[in-house]
């Protein structure tokens, strides 16, 4: 092993552990891994920035702004207005009606938009026949990324993985070359999850509407006590029992220190603040108390907005690409720059106490705001909320033509071959903005930049993998210890090893670091290196048993109310079944030699 190969592999594990543990940002920790191999001088200058606009990034970012077209013309939603209207008389049945569409659209668009559209509609279904959220939304995640295996833009996965192949020396994946694995894949996934998921997932209850909320669900707010207050003098505890029953005390902060005593026997001064973990619907009838005010960290003591017949209380999810990711919701300022008053916060599987407007927001956080119907209309438009009680703004249907003709042209013209996608859809991405199915605002905010600089990372590192010959490295050295088990057999590990990953590192990431090592591998063996890189792309495009490896499933986490061992009772099955699979169907339909 040579020095370089050293800091490339201390780089790369220094990049996952920053991933895995959270300790910083996937795409910030695969661009510093970049800065650190330029300061190291193992890549130059002019081999780290083209990667950044390489053609798999190009390709991705058309994605985004195509599918937002489909999401923004009322494609997308007016299959899911369709289905809520079907008869629904049970939850099993609300699944078979509304995966397999879920599925279908998923192979041509990107999977967020298409789960974020059929969130509200699924809550809302749940709400209207008292069905349990937490059994429907899990399957609904799971089948977006069972039909994004179907074809090449299902999801960014197959791009990345086509791009690199490409890169070293391979055809790129074609249009529909993943379609006859991909839906017996899809196929047999989406019956488990039929048959099963009902069963295996709990009654849970979740946040529905602020109306209708009667679950367990706790959000973190606080309160400060007025003037006058009816509450002066009396025991926390005992005062807030009183008032709101249903409310927990879990701090009273005077002159902004905790108390370092039980808060609960403190008697209860002007100016004290109380922060309370309680139920939606508690929050709404707190904004109705005199003796309690809803406090905003930001200097304005009253965080009501003021009753008036615009004014609502609506429950969003943090969405993947919002703004608000990493950011509190003091350093967001959403009241200044959006008009709206955030009023609690819930994450699931979390026990926060901190102030709530000063804990950094994550995707599939859910917050209680209160805004006018216009400001609602405006964050919904920016992308950077999800409304559980459905879509808020008019969909420019007159352009849906054009925004679903420009996608089945995109298809069209790559499955014959007549244009490369990533110039079809670059065209089309143009094309939808130019005719306004979408606004140059909305396309630029459409676009995960996110994932765009963290593929861009990857191949950045993946480069050097290969600069540096550590994947040669790595391939003989696999090979040395498993060479005797077959071309058949090394694939099978191939997969298993990205579908592991992928539950704890992106999808894309995996993707773009084991295929140069999936090719190297097939090429010692003997074996063509094809069926390797598809089987990558399939490995790595199943994350099923954690919410943190794919961001449909981190949306609809806390939006369900879940708790990571609901994605390990039905994900974890899930993610053996397609395993074996396709370590029969990828050397059926790519033969190894």
């Amino acid at each position: 092993m040579t020095g370089q190969m050293a800091v490339v592999l201390a780089v790369l594990a220094a990049t996952f552990w920053l991933i895995i543990t959270e300790r910083l940002r996937a795409e910030l920790a695969s661009v510093g891994a970049c800065g650190v191999l330029l300061l190291a001088r193992v890549l130059r200058p002019e081999e780290v920035f083209p990667l950044f606009a390489s053609e798999a990034v190009v390709t991705v970012g058309a994605m985004f702004v195509l599918s937002a077209a489909l999401e923004r013309t009322g494609v997308i939603d007016s299959l899911s207005r369709t289905l809520q209207m079907l008869p629904l008389r049970n939850e099993r049945m609300v699944l078979c009606v509304v995966l397999p569409p879920v599925l279908a659209v998923s192979a041509f668009a990107n999977n967020t938009p298409v789960v974020a559209v059929f969130l509200p509609i699924m809550m809302a279904v749940a709400r209207e026949r008292g069905f349990a959220p937490s059994r429907l939304l899990l399957p609904l995640s799971f089948a977006s990324i069972l039909g994004g295996s179907c074809t090449l833009i299902g999801t960014s996965t197959n791009l990345v993985a086509s791009a690199v192949g490409e890169r070293l020396g391979l055809a790129p994946i074609g249009m529909f070359e993943l379609a006859p694995a991909g839906l017996v894949l899809a196929a047999v996934g989406l019956a488990l999850l039929l048959l099963f998921a009902p069963a295996l997932l709990p009654a849970r209850e979740s946040v529905t509407t602020i109306l209708g909320a009667t679950g367990a669900r706790q959000f973190l707010t606080e309160a400060f006590v007025p003037a006058g207050s009816a509450l002066l003098g009396r025991p926390a505890r005992e005062g807030l029992a009183a008032l709101l029953p249903r409310a927990r005390l879990v701090e009273l902060i005077r002159q902004d220190e905790a108390r370092p005593d039980d808060p609960g026997s403190a008697a209860i001064e002007v100016g004290d603040r109380l922060r309370l973990h309680l139920e939606a619907a508690a929050v709404t009838d707190l904004k109705s108390r005199r003796s309690l005010r809803l406090h905003a960290g930001d200097g304005d003591a009253d965080l009501a907005l003021g009753d008036t017949e615009e004014t609502r209380i609506v429950e969003c999810v943090v969405a993947p690409q919002s703004a608000f990711r990493g950011r509190s919701i003091a350093e967001a300022e959403v009241r200044r720059r959006y008009g709206i008053a955030v009023l609690a916060l819930h994450r699931a599987g979390a026990h926060l106490r901190d102030y709530f407007d000063t804990i950094p927001l994550q995707t599939g956080d859910v917050l209680l705001i209160e805004a006018g119907a216009a400001e609602l209309t405006t964050l919904q438009a920016e992308g950077e909320l999800l409304p559980l009680a459905g879509a808020l703004r008019q969909p420019r249907r007159s352009k849906r033509w054009l925004a679903g003709g420009l996608m089945a042209g995109v298809v069209t013209l790559s499955a014959l071959q007549w244009l490369p996608v990533s110039v079809a859809a670059l065209v089309a991405a143009v094309l939808v903005i130019a005719f306004g199915a979408l606004a140059a605002d909305e396309a630029y905010h459409a676009i995960d930049w996110s994932c765009l600089f963290l593929i861009g990372g990857m191949l950045v590192i993946g480069r050097a993998l290969e600069q540096t010959h550590t994947v040669e490295f790595a391939a003989r050295f696999v090979t040395a210890h498993a060479a005797a088990i077959g071309p058949a057999a090394m694939l099978s590990l191939v997969i298993l090893a990205a579908s592991v990953l992928t539950n704890f590192l992106s999808n894309n990431a995996v993707a773009a670091l084991l295929v140069p090592l999936a090719i190297e591998t097939a090429r010692l063996l003997g074996a063509d290196p094809r069926p390797f890189v598809i089987g990558v792309a399939f490995g790595a495009s199943a994350c099923f048993a954690t919410p943190i490896g794919y961001q449909t499933n981190t949306l609809v986490f806390s939006a369900g109310g879940y708790r990571f061992a609901d994605f390990l009772r039905v994900g974890l099955p899930l993610n053996l079944l397609h395993w074996g699979l396709a370590s029969l169907l990828v050397p059926l339909f790519w033969p190894l030699r």
